[in-house]
């Protein structure tokens, strides 16, 4: 689906929670969406569209209007390892206008962090692509990976011991100096 298919989805959604009473009136429940589908709505994706969207975190209200739909990977909690330290205090608000709901995503530096944690081709596409390179904050960046307060503190294990945390350190090296220099 494109761009317009996860916002016609997400007003389907915000319509039914609106009508349901759910919600209760005057209040906006919260979703926070990560991946393709985040890249797409803050229009910074290498492909123009996603197979599904992948929902980060959700407000009980909204749980079961999203759950109505298979589009809707609600499984994507194993992905806060793969952000920074307090990048709610970065979310962005996607520009839409929802009756009973507000739809964020993580920063465009947050979404490179979880990239480079994989790092396969889709992921080079979009970090590389220039609308996103053009949106990128490279000093926020720099300081969201190499800062021990940040992706490391989002981390289980020590950060010298974590495989996963030193191959974010190897694919921002490659990432910095093929695209960032």
């Amino acid at each position: 689906m494109d761009r317009e298919g996860v916002l016609a989805k997400l007003r389907r959604i915000d319509e039914n929670a609106f009508f349901s009473g759910e919600v209760p009136e005057g209040r906006k429940a919260t979703v926070v969406i990560v991946g393709g589908s985040a890249l797409l709505l803050q229009q910074l994706s290498a492909k123009p569209a996603t197979k599904d969207v992948d929902v980060l975190a959700v407000e009980d209200a909204l749980r079961a209007f999203l759950l109505e739909d298979p589009d809707f990977n609600m499984g994507c909690q194993a992905y806060c390892t793969c952000l920074p330290y307090n990048f709610e205090d970065r979310l962005v608000e996607v520009g839409e206008a929802f009756r009973s709901m507000r739809v964020f995503t993580p920063s465009p530096e947050d979404l490179a962090v979880m990239k480079l944690y994989r790092w396969e081709a889709p992921d080079r596409a979009d970090l590389t692509s220039a609308a996103f390179l053009d949106a990128l904050d490279r000093d926020l960046l720099e300081r969201l990976v190499l800062d021990p307060g940040e992706a490391a503190a989002s981390r289980i294990a020590d950060p010298e011991k974590d495989r996963e945390y030193q191959n974010l350190l190897f694919h921002y090296g490659e990432y910095r100096d093929g695209w960032l220099a």
